[in-house]
C-alpha cells in the first residue's frame, strides 16, 4: 500500500521531448521494465560537451526524489550514470551498484531484471525542479567529455516525487503531472471467516524506515 503521490514529470516515457545535448535518442529500442518495446536508447557523439537529456518537472519543495529505470548498452564504453539535479550522483549500469553523490544527495540503485536498474536519487536541498540524465566516463567523472559515439544506455520510466523523502513505485505520464491516490485496504462482511468474540488476525507488511511512523 502506498501513500499519494504525484510524478511532476510530464513526459516519463517520450524522451524525445526532452532536451538533448552529445547524442542521439532512439525511440521504442528495446524492451523496458514494463514488458513493451518502448524503452529509449541515447548514442553518444563524439563531442566534448556534456553527453545528457535534461526536462522540467512540476516540483516546488525543497525535498524532492527522482528515479528513472536504466539499462546498459551493448558495447558501451562509459557505463556510470549520472543524474542531476544541482548535485550529480553517480550509477554504475554494468555492475548495478551506487558510486559517488555531491552534497546531500542520497542515491540508491534497484535491479528490476534483465539488465534494467531502477537508480534512485533524493535531494533534501533540491532548489529546482529539473533533472538531467546522462553518462560518465568514471565514477565521479565529469559529464563533459569527448563522447565515444557509441550506443550508452536505455532509459525508461522517470519520476519526480515533491517534498519526500523515499521512491514509490513508477507512475507512467503522458504530457501532464498525475498522481495516484493513496492506497488502503478493508473488507467487511468476515463473520463466516472469524468469530464474533474470538479469532487470529495475520499481516504481513515491509516497513520503510524512511517514511517515519
Amino acid at each position: 500500500l502506498e501513500p499519494l503521490r504525484t510524478n511532476g514529470i510530464t513526459q516519463s516515457e517520450y524522451f524525445n521531448s526532452w532536451n538533448l545535448s552529445g547524442g542521439t535518442l532512439t525511440p521504442n529500442a528495446t524492451t523496458s521494465p514494463e514488458g513493451v518495446q518502448n524503452a529509449s536508447l541515447y548514442t553518444e557523439d563524439t563531442s566534448t560537451n556534456y553527453h545528457r537529456l535534461n526536462t522540467a518537472a512540476a516540483a516546488t519543495n525543497s525535498s524532492k526524489v527522482y528515479s528513472v529505470y536504466a539499462k546498459l548498452a551493448d558495447g558501451a564504453v562509459n557505463k556510470w550514470l549520472t543524474i542531476d539535479n544541482g548535485p550529480t550522483a553517480w550509477f554504475d549500469l554494468e555492475n548495478g551498484v551506487v558510486g559517488n553523490a555531491q552534497g546531500s544527495v542520497v542515491i540508491d540503485i534497484e535491479p528490476v531484471g534483465n539488465g534494467w536498474y531502477r537508480c534512485i536519487y533524493h535531494n533534501p536541498a533540491s532548489t529546482t525542479g529539473g533533472i538531467y540524465i546522462g553518462i560518465a566516463a568514471s565514477n565521479g567523472g565529469s559529464g563533459n567529455h569527448t563522447g565515444s559515439g557509441l550506443p550508452a544506455f536505455y532509459a525508461y520510466g522517470a519520476q519526480c516525487e515533491d517534498n519526500v523523502t523515499y521512491a514509490t513505485s513508477y507512475i507512467p505520464t503522458y504530457g501532464s503531472s498525475v498522481s495516484r491516490v493513496a492506497e488502503s485496504n478493508s473488507v467487511t462482511g468476515v463473520s463466516d471467516l472469524i468469530g464474533q468474540t474470538e479469532g487470529t488476525m495475520f499481516v504481513e507488511f515491509k516497513f520503510n524506515a524512511n517514511q517515519g511512523m
